[in-house]
This record gives structure tokens, sequence and C-alpha cells, in this order.
């Protein structure tokens, strides 16, 4: 049980620090932020399920996003237009 929980939590640090890392506005050396993702980590129960939705979400907005601009792309192409 306890290695389930470990793992989670490892899991969940380093989405949490992945997250992190890519915010260019985030201050990297901000003890506040920093004990954030640790307590995040910990409490991955909570956590990662909505760590995984918005990546979901992200994700769905992304294949939207490229379906828009192929079909955009697809129709011009048709017209003529460049």
């Amino acid at each position: 049980m306890a290695i389930a929980y470990w793992t989670f939590v490892g899991i969940t640090f380093a989405l949490v620090l992945q997250a992190f890392l890519n915010d260019l506005a985030a201050n990297k050396l901000d003890t506040e932020a920093w004990l954030f993702i640790s307590i995040a980590s910990l409490l991955w129960p909570i956590t990662l399920p909505f760590v995984i939705r918005s990546k979901f979400r992200n994700m769905e907005k992304s294949r939207r996003l490229s379906r828009v601009r192929l079909s955009t792309l697809d129709s011009g192409s048709m017209t003529g237009d460049f």
C-alpha cells in the first residue's frame, strides 16, 4: 500500500514540476512555489485527478484547433486562394 502511495506521489510531483518548469513567469527560486509543489504531490488523491483532467482538456483543445486549421487549409486550397 505504501509503495503505491509513493509511486503516485512521484507521478504527481513529476507532472506538477513539469508544468512549473514550463511556466516562464514562475519564479523558480520561490520557496512558496516549491512548498506548493510538495504539498500538491503529497495530496495526490485530490491533485492528480485535476491534473489529468486538465491535461486531457488541453489535448482536446489542441486537437480541435488542429482540425479547424486543417479544414481552413482544405477549403482555401479548393478555391485556389493561398
